[in-house]
């Protein structure tokens, strides 16, 4: 099951996870079990490295104040997490 059919994870306000982040660009995945994802909590999109290829700063979700371009981002893709109760 990827991490996008579980209930309460949070892609934010666009759905992919590179460049500008449209459905075309969802590229990463977490995988889980079902066993596994009957411990899932919460999980989401975290895109605040994430300038991509644009000129100017991304205005559909938030990032470092110190990036000015995109030569400073950490990747130009989000990171995806998810987050699991303990047994």
């Amino acid at each position: 099951m990827a991490c996008y059919d579980l209930a309460g994870f949070d892609p934010g306000p666009r759905p992919g996870t590179f460049d500008s982040c449209g459905i075309r660009n969802r590229l990463d995945y977490i995988f889980v079990t079902h066993d596994l994802a009957a411990t899932f909590t919460a999980g989401g999109l975290f895109r605040n490295g994430l300038w991509g290829s644009r000129k100017t700063r991304p205005t559909a979700w938030a990032t470092y104040p110190e990036m000015t371009n995109s030569h400073q981002q950490a990747s130009d893709h989000a990171a995806v997490y998810i987050d699991l109760r303990c047994r």
